[in-house]
């Protein structure tokens, strides 16, 4: 699994907050060189290892890391398996988040963690806080469920409960927490102390060490000092001397000796005093829990007493409920019998009276079909006449169906149509825009083309009456060749001017062809308006046409639901006469042709509303086609405009060529007219003899002139060459123009076409649906008046139906009774349960009941003949009732043959609808005796009904009964395993306090060994007589305390006696008011069983028609019969589990017995072995030098004492799969009590 994100978010946040890394750490895998984590330990301690450690290679830092952990966390014996030092090399994440969990636990308990808990975010510090939680709670086993943890999913209730802002505060200030570091901090404390006293005692002796060399030195300064001094003065006694300074140097070396012995004591005996102090505040946890466990013993021990109690006033009320139970089943067993004979004559009367009954219906029966036969006669001459007005009607509903459908087509494509119109008309209008801009450009052209006509015109003039000048010049000219060849090249172009002219004239036709065109675009769009108008005028009346006949479609569908439920309700009533039976058919075979018509007038509507859409459709697609033809004639004429603009500007740049070709010719004239007026005058100054000559000159003059202008001739040949060719061109595109405007005034016929036989079209649709209204209207008289006449089969039908409704409502009323009996059966079923719970606690006395129920045992075989006489006359009525239930079937049978006559009579009479309208009167008369009819034998199914209701209340009556006996028997084997389980729970408190008064009266010899330890020491030191007392006192206070303890123990023990007295009382006061409840039960009972006695006495009196069913009756006893030998076998079975489960709880009893007999003995040893070793401890005050032993031995208690704890641990959870098994035992004893009650 990998580890969890979030909790490993939260370390690295921690691990971040110590700033012990330049830059922010985001993987645990940054971590795998433990160079950080070593960081983090050098600000805990400020140590120069820490700092060596940095510049060591991984495994020596994952070395010390260990060696941090191990010395200074609490988790020395699991450290190996916790942080497996391979993990830390291969650098997992889970051993890195296991090292950070550990750091952070021991930061936060040694107050040196730098982070400032408010930096966090509240999710970090809940991650925090929870990872703390966890620790401090699995201390002990770390190594087991620290990676589970690490690895599982967050959960959010593991927030700490207070303020939101700060959960790292809320953790560190609980008691729990300050304790943990309280203990950590002494720890830490006791350890520097008992270094610096080993120190100390280390440095003590080197001083004392010194000091003796010292001594011995300055001794034997002195003595050679004295030595030097006496020697010269006396020789005296040397031998004496030297004896008496080698007995004080001896002396001397003991002083010192024993001084260093004393250092010693004095050391252990600070080591001694530590140990002692640890001692006692264990002593005091154990003494806690002892009173604890002492307390807990009380409280049972009441609970116990309580349930002793509770027991036996159960015992005394089940007796007392068995002897009036007996009592009761006697009484109710002989009432019974009589009650079932009576019965038996009353089913026998009732049986002849139905006999009777019968012949007297059959009678009936044959009179009535004598009289339908006869008026069958008349209903078939009806049903001719009414079968030509059907066939008429339905010839006009066909007619009008086809005309609907019709109109709905035509509706639907005029709705599509209506869209198509509407950006159809967008489109006009944007085309209309375009046209008028085309208008104003035309006639902006037409005025241009004016002025221009009238400048040509002009123009014309003055070119031909230079012409005229010209040619006058040129015949006064002499010679006539090239003035004839102007002449011509003047008449073509004049033609050509002839030719533009004509042109532009075409021009202005096309023009005003086009605003012809505009104004035929106009009338079409006006008419497409007027139609669109009259479309919607005509959607609407179909709209409403169609409205009108969906109504009257749904009105014949109500009709329709109407006449089907009929037949539906008519199976009601299975005693009915033929005579209804017509009708219904007749009223059915009308509702089918009702169908039929509003079936055939939804089609005829379908196929109208296609036909119409169809030809919408088309219409419209004409229509576009139509718009798609204008655009395209409007785009040509767009086209045509530019291409005449075109021409009339490149006529214009011709005809300015002409211009200039015109003037320079002009020109050329007028120089030629100059030059022959010169050659005149040199003429009049010569001689007449030389006229010839000069004559002759002349004209080669005027031939070198006449050919010098035929080069501009060539180029005005050309120019009219090219202008021909586009005169040509014009001409083609006028005509084709022109070909186009007639192909748009075709198709603005082809419209005007289309739009008349659209107005035809409206005009036949209109007719239609004024017939279609005229048929529709007539349809509805017709159904109207058949619609009075199916009103008054309804009048009759209701009445039916309320006398249905009302016995529908008896039903629901049985059946809510039966709810309400179930209901206080499932409310008994839980008040035996909670007794069952409840008497569950009265398990010691279960000996005395098995006792008194081998005494009654007799009793209970006269019991179960009494019950299994009862289970018989019960299966004698249970039959009587599947008699009567059979009976109920084959009426519904016979209801059931005679609706499927009906069904058929029904469908019959359908057809012959139209001819039985005469004949209502007589069926409504007939209707009225059989509704009175259909009220007795309504009458009678109730009473049956009744009496079945009661017989359902006494075999309630009768399960409760055995309910409750069966409840009693029941009851037992929880009462045993609550006693085993309570006796077992006593035993282990009795063997709990056994083992803490052993370990206390093991310290109490602890102590006093102490105590005469130091009151040994104290002849030696008087030092350790203070202490000696100090630890007298202490025996005294723990002394005091073990007799408040035992005090309490003994107050405890009582209340749970109390307890346990007002348990069996409470059970006692529940056992009498259920007592009193039984009671009130059986006077209920006895109440019912009154008027259930009535009630059957007037059953015995319905029931005699009944009599031919008696063997039917006898094969259903015989079912019955097999059914409650089974019921008999499950009992005995049940009986030999239940006598079982009473043989194991009395062999439970006497061995709880046997065990509480010995508990007792082993507290009398106890508290004899407490007498004993308390006079013990007083001979143990010599034994101080035992301590270590002692020390360790305790050590040994404590890890006995987890033992044992687990132990109980263990017990515990036996003693709740103990309960568990008893409850699951329990709840199968119940469900079989269930099946047994079924």
């Amino acid at each position: 699994m990998p580890l969890h994100g979030a909790r490993a978010a939260a370390l690295l946040a921690w691990v971040n907050s110590t700033n012990v890394c330049s830059e922010p750490i985001r993987e645990l895998s940054q971590l795998r060189d433990c160079s950080v984590f070593i960081r983090i330990i050098h600000g805990m301690l400020r140590s120069e290892d820490a700092e060596s450690a940095l510049e060591q290679p991984l495994p020596q830092r994952i070395g010390f890391i260990c060696a941090f952990l191990q010395k200074h966390c609490k988790h020395k014996a699991a450290l190996e398996s916790l942080i497996p030092a391979q993990q830390l090399l291969e650098g997992e994440e889970l051993a890195l988040a296991k090292v950070a969990v550990l750091l952070l636990y021991h930061a936060s308990m040694s107050c040196r963690s730098p982070a400032d808990w408010s930096e966090f975010t509240y999710e970090t510090q809940v991650e925090l806080a929870a990872i703390l939680r966890f620790v401090l709670d699995n201390e002990e086993s770390l190594s087991e469920n620290l990676e589970l943890f690490l690895q599982r999913k967050v959960l959010k209730a593991s927030a700490l409960p207070g303020a939101p802002s700060s959960p790292m505060g809320d953790i560190m200030q609980t008691p729990q927490f300050q304790l943990r570091r309280l203990k950590k901090q002494l720890a830490a404390e006791r350890e520097n102390r008992d270094e610096l006293e080993v120190e100390l005692a280390e440095n003590r002796k080197l001083l004392a060490e010194k000091e003796a060399q010292i001594t011995v030195m300055q001794q034997r300064i002195d003595r050679l000092a004295l030595l030097n001094e006496k020697h010269a003065a006396d020789q005296l006694e040397p031998k004496e001397m030297e004896e008496l300074r080698e007995k004080n140097e001896s002396l001397l070396a003991r002083l010192h000796e024993t001084l260093r012995q004393c250092q010693d004591l004095k050391t252990e005996k600070g080591q001694m005093e530590r140990k002692i102090n640890q001692l006692s505040e264990e002593n005091g946890d154990l003494s806690f829990k002892l009173r604890d466990i002492r307390s807990h013993m009380v409280q049972l021990q009441e609970a116990l007493n309580v349930l002793s109690v509770e027991h036996n006033a159960a015992l005394a009320q089940a007796q007392e409920k068995q002897g009036q139970l007996e009592t009761e089943l006697r009484g109710a067993l002989h009432d019974k019998l009589e009650e079932l004979k009576q019965e038996v004559s009353a089913l026998t009367s009732k049986g002849a009276e139905l006999q009777a009954t019968v012949l007297q219906l059959e009678k009936e029966k044959q009179q009535q079909e004598a009289a339908l036969q006869s008026q069958r006669g008349l209903f078939e001459e009806e049903k001719q006449q009414l079968g030509s007005l059907v066939s008429s009607l339905q010839n006009s509903l066909s007619e009008s169906r086809r005309r609907l459908e019709e109109l709905e087509q035509e509706l639907r494509e005029r709705e599509a149509s209506s869209a198509q119109h509407q950006q159809s008309l967008q489109q006009l209008q944007h085309l209309q825009e375009a046209n008028a801009s085309l208008s104003t450009q035309l006639q902006a052209m037409a005025q241009a083309q004016d002025s221009k006509q009238a400048a040509w015109d002009g123009e014309k003039a003055e070119l031909s009456h230079r012409i005229q000048e010209l040619e006058g010049r040129i015949l006064e000219l002499g010679p006539q060749g090239p003035a004839e060849g102007l002449q011509v090249q003047l008449q073509e172009l004049e033609a050509r001017l002839k030719e533009s002219q004509q042109r532009l004239a075409d021009r202005e036709r096309l023009a005003r062809e086009n605003s012809r065109l505009q104004e035929q675009l106009l009338f079409l769009e006006e008419s497409l308006r007027n139609t669109e108008g009259i479309l919607e005028d005509e959607k609407r009346r179909a709209a409403e046409s169609l409205e009108g006949s969906l109504a009257r479609i749904a009105e014949l569908e109500a009709e329709r639901q109407r006449l089907q439920q009929e037949p539906a309700r008519s199976l009601e009533k299975p005693m009915e006469p033929p005579r209804e039976d017509e009708e219904r058919t007749k009223l059915e075979q009308e509702l089918r042709a009702r169908q039929e018509e509003v079936a055939a007038l939804q089609a005829q509507a379908q196929r109208q509303g296609t036909e119409h859409q169809e030809r919408l459709q088309n219409s419209l697609n004409e229509q576009r086609l139509e718009r798609a033809r204008h655009r395209e004639e409007l785009a040509r004429a767009r086209e045509l405009l530019q291409e005449l603009r075109r021409d009339e500007a490149a006529r214009g740049e011709e005809l300015r060529e002409l211009q200039g070709t015109v003037s320079r010719l002009q020109g050329e004239l007028a120089a030629a007219n100059k030059e022959p007026p010169r050659s005149h005058a040199e003429d009049g100054d010569s001689a007449a003899a030389t006229d010839g000559s000069e004559r002759s000159r002349e004209r080669e003059r005027e031939l070198s002139r006449a050919r010098s202008p035929e080069q501009p001739a060539e180029a005005l040949r050309s120019q009219v060459q090219e202008l021909e060719q586009r005169c040509r061109e014009q001409q083609e595109s006028a005509a084709a123009a022109r070909a186009e405007l007639e192909a748009s005034r075709r198709e603005g016929a082809q419209h005007k076409e289309k739009a008349s036989e659209l107005q035809k079209l409206l005009e036949a649709a209109r007719s239609a649906q004024a017939l279609q209204d005229g048929s529709v209207e007539a349809l509805r008289k017709e159904l109207q008046e058949k619609g009075r006449e199916l009103l008054q089969s309804r009048g009759t039908i209701a009445a039916h139906e309320k006398e249905l409704t009302s016995l529908r409502a008896a039903a629901q009323d049985r059946a809510r009774a039966e709810e309400g009996w179930k209901e206080q059966l499932s409310q008994c079923v839980q008040e035996l349960e909670r007794k069952s719970s409840l008497i569950g606690s009265l398990e010691h006395e279960v000996s005395i009941l098995h006792r008194q129920l081998t005494e009654k045992e007799g009793e209970s075989k006269e019991l179960k003949r009494l019950i299994l006489a009862e289970s018989e006359k019960s299966k004698k009525l249970e039959e009587r009732l599947r008699v009567l239930q059979a009976e109920m079937a084959t009426a519904a049978s016979r209801a059931a043959e005679r609706c499927s006559l009906m069904k058929v009579e029904v469908q019959r009479c359908q057809e012959e609808m139209d001819k039985q309208r005469a004949a209502l009167e007589a069926l409504r008369r007939e209707r009225q005796c059989q509704g009175e009819r259909e009220e007795e034998l309504r009458r009678e199914v109730k009473g049956s009904q009744d009496e079945c209701r009661h017989k359902e209340q006494l075999l309630a009556a009768l399960q409760q009964e055995l309910g409750a006996a069966q409840a009693l028997a029941a009851e037992l084997p929880p009462l045993k395993l609550l006693c085993q389980q309570l006796q077992a729970e006593r035993s282990a408190l009795e063997s709990r306090h056994r083992q803490e008064l052993e370990q206390r009266g093991e310290a109490l010899g602890a102590l006093r060994a102490e105590l005469a330890r130091a009151e040994r020491e104290a002849a030696e030191a008087p030092a350790l007589r203070e202490r000696a007392a100090e630890q007298e006192r202490a025996v005294q206070r723990l002394q005091a305390e073990l007799g408040q303890a035992q005090e309490r123990h003994g107050r405890e023990l009582e209340r749970l006696r109390a307890a346990s007295e007002e348990l069996v009382a409470g059970s006692r006061r529940e056992a009498q008011e259920a007592a009193r409840k039984l009671e009130a039960a059986g006077k209920e009972q006895e109440s019912s069983r009154a008027a259930a006695l009535e009630e059957r006495r007037k059953l015995l009196e319905d029931r005699q028609s009944l009599a031919a069913q008696v063997e039917q009756l006898e094969a259903v006893q015989k079912e019955q019969a097999k059914q409650v030998e089974e019921l008999k076998k499950k009992l005995t079975q049940h009986e030999k589990t239940a006598r079982s489960h009473q043989q194991r709880v009395k062999a439970l009893e006497g061995e709880l017995q046997a065990e509480a007999t010995r508990q007792q003995e082993r507290v009398a040893e106890l508290q004899e072995q407490l007498a004993q070793k308390e006079q013990a401890a007083e001979h143990y005050k010599g034994q101080m030098e035992k301590a270590k032993t002692h020390y360790d031995a305790k050590k040994q208690q404590n890890q006995d004492l987890v033992e044992k704890l687990k132990a109980m641990e263990q017990l515990q959870k036996e003693n709740a799969e103990l309960r568990a098994e008893s409850e699951r035992l329990a709840k199968e004893l119940q469900q079989s009590v269930l099946q047994a009650k079924e």
